[in-house]
């Protein structure tokens, strides 16, 4: 079996992730909704599930995969960077 690589996209209104070869032949694929209002712990979870869902779509387990590449929202400079965090509103408690 070729190595496999995963990513996940978070956004403010849904979760995508996929399984793909380094040839770009995207084996899996899933797309939820992020829920990102009900705060980071549930959201991580979902995004585990997501991509969990996509390696089996793709016939294997995540933990097979070679790596795990995230995209989420906020921007960064040279001095400062916003997470997602800030962009959604979590705060800590």
């Amino acid at each position: 079996m070729p190595d496999l690589y995963g990513a996940i996209d978070l956004g403010g209104t849904k979760l995508r992730a996929i399984v793909a070869d380094l040839d770009g032949n995207v084996l899996g694929e899933i797309i939820r909704p992020s829920e990102a209002d009900e705060g980071p712990e549930p959201v991580i979870a979902r995004m585990i599930e997501t991509l969990e869902a996509a390696a089996g779509k793709a016939g294997v387990s995540a933990s097979q995969l070679r790596a795990v590449g995230v995209a989420s929202p906020g921007s960064s400079s040279r001095r400062r960077s916003f997470p997602a965090g800030t962009v959604f509103r979590w705060s800590r408690s």
